[in-house]
């Protein structure tokens, strides 16, 4: 019984990961003010009522993986201030509300779950410095969205989806990786300055011709364009 603990004003951490908990009272969260992680990895949740959690102020990492979620509405996170992190790979997760607003938030991870569309226009995410929506089932990334939303993206991991074009904006400034490894891409092309690009991954896809020809990236290591049908690079 978690009303019952009398150090919530002082616990900063709870890890309930690796248990059998399908269903948490968040109500009785609300006096834990002073809570930084809630660690609820590998359990058998698939709801979980977020409003309660606003009132953990303090609150920076929030860690829901491997979980049974199918659908989650992130609204109400807009309300913790200080979030940082937020993973929820791992899940069956087809929908996913991202209307939210975190003025802190470095790290949104939703790798392996069933999203076929991820929706960021009503979204505002100005520090997102790394998104990682690997293995799913995305047929498309709108990367001048992507851009837009969040200004700060700096790594993006999107291999083992379904992609079939990769069109990204001039002048990335922060853009330092981008791995698209193992999706449906058949042809790249890629113009203009990024100055923090340091890697680019595209293995394991249906490329025949790459167009790199007007790429400017002094910063740049590493170009993986292998297993691909190539016959063409400018």
């Amino acid at each position: 019984d978690l009303d019952a603990l009398t150090c919530s004003k002082t616990l900063h951490t709870l890890n309930l990961s690796t248990n059998k908990i399908s269903q948490l009272n968040t109500e009785a969260l609300k006096n834990f003010s002073k809570l930084r992680f809630l660690n609820l990895f590998n359990n058998t949740l698939n709801s979980l009522d977020f409003a309660p959690l606003t009132d953990c102020e303090s609150l920076n990492r929030l860690v829901l993986a491997k979980n049974r979620f199918r659908k989650i509405d992130l609204e109400p996170i807009q309300n913790l201030p200080y979030l940082l992190l937020l993973d929820l790979s791992d899940n069956l997760l087809e929908e996913l509300n991202l209307t939210m607003s975190n003025p802190l938030l470095h790290s949104l991870i939703l790798d392996n779950n069933r999203l076929s569309v991820l929706d960021v226009d009503k979204c505002s995410l100005p520090m997102l410095s790394l998104l990682m929506v690997a293995e799913n089932m995305l047929s498309s990334l709108d990367f001048v969205m992507l851009h837009r939303v969040f200004p700060n993206l700096t790594k993006i991991f999107a291999w083992g989806n379904q992609l079939t074009t990769v069109t990204l904006p001039n002048g990335w400034g922060f853009l330092s990786e981008l791995q698209c490894n193992s999706n449906r891409i058949c042809e790249l092309t890629i113009h203009g300055e990024y100055p923090s690009l340091v890697e680019l991954e595209f293995a394991y896809n249906d490329i025949q011709t790459v167009d790199l020809g007007k790429l400017q990236a002094l910063a740049l290591r590493k170009i993986n364009l292998s297993f691909n049908p190539l016959v063409s690079i400018i």
